[in-house]
């Protein structure tokens, strides 16, 4: 599915289960037809030999990688939590079906919420650049790597 926003477009794909590889090639050749640069993490099926392909024939599209344990430099992670929560608010099998209920959603979700999540990530990239910035919630906690042992060195 697809729909746009301020000159932005939403590209989304909807099914029932996990998300695969093979959904994932779905959506790259639904994407195929701009140019984009993707960013993702660091999810197994993200770098899977099928994927790695893909990019390779596909030389308009530019992927890129998230450090590992950095959810916060990833908007895509703000926009699943509140997804979920415009899905659920569709009360589910009384009102609508899932997959209705997950596209309605999807239009629900405004340029201005995109562009803050990708403005509050943005807060984070020089930092972690500079490699001034804790990815543990332990090492936030615990800026001392001494406290953070369980057993002494």
């Amino acid at each position: 599915m697809s729909s746009t926003l301020n000159n932005c477009s939403l590209v989304y794909f909807s099914c029932l289960g996990p998300y695969n590889t093979q959904h994932l090639m779905t959506f790259l050749d639904t994407l195929y037809m701009d140019k984009y640069v993707v960013v993702w993490d660091n999810v197994c099926f993200h770098h899977s030999h099928l994927v790695r392909q893909w990019f390779a024939a596909h030389d308009r599209m530019l992927v890129e990688y998230l450090p590992t344990y950095s959810p916060f430099l990833n908007p895509i992670e703000e926009i699943f939590s509140a997804w979920r929560w415009k899905v659920y608010d569709r009360h589910l099998h009384v009102q609508m079906a899932l997959l209705e209920a997950m596209d309605a959603a999807c239009d629900n979700i405004t340029a201005e919420s995109c562009r803050g999540w990708i403005r509050h990530s943005r807060r984070y990239v020089t930092r972690c650049i500079a490699r001034d910035i804790c990815c543990d919630v332990d090492e936030s906690i615990w800026p001392d790597r001494q406290e953070r042992l369980d057993v002494p060195e």
